[in-house]
């Protein structure tokens, strides 16, 4: 079978550790495609994204610097892996991602070319412009009672 590889440069306005996290964050990585996600954050683990459409193993994880993972799509041959390596730089813009796609079938490198920037940068840009507030929940602290006030008392006229 005849393979292709994808390269793109992509600039985030965001530190190379949340462009990490979103990638790597179940709800994190559901909230920014809108489609289900299920993905270990640990070498060896395993993860599925697009409702099982994509399917694979991280083969290397360094946070905030780098992602090498083993990677299909379930409409491939049998048995037919590619690999994917995201390099996050920081950049006086935020962060630059060098990414590569190796050994995608030739006849879907353009669909998976285009998918790239379709459903994963447009959208993940996006989702890393909105407020902090909005993308994790905010960590609360213990509630202590405060004891109650007592009521007070009318005035008479």
């Amino acid at each position: 079978m005849r393979t292709a590889t994808i390269h793109q440069l992509v600039v985030f306005h965001a530190p190379p550790e949340d462009v990490y996290e979103a990638l790597m964050n179940s709800a994190a990585h559901a909230q920014f495609t809108g489609e289900p996600a299920s993905i270990s954050a640990t070498v060896g683990g395993e993860f599925n994204a697009h409702n099982q459409h994509v399917s694979g193993t991280n083969l290397e994880l360094d946070p905030g610097r780098k992602i090498v993972q083993r990677w299909r799509v379930v409409t491939w041959p049998s048995g037919h892996w590619s690999t994917v390596h995201f390099t996050f730089e920081p950049s006086d813009r935020g962060t630059l991602l060098r990414f590569m796609h190796q050994d995608i079938p030739s006849d879907n490198a353009k669909e998976i070319d285009i998918g790239w920037e379709e459903r994963y940068w447009k959208p993940l840009k996006k989702y890393l412009k909105t407020p902090k507030a909005a993308a994790k929940p905010a960590k609360t602290k213990p509630k202590t009672k405060k004891p109650a006030a007592k009521p007070k008392a009318k005035k008479k006229r």
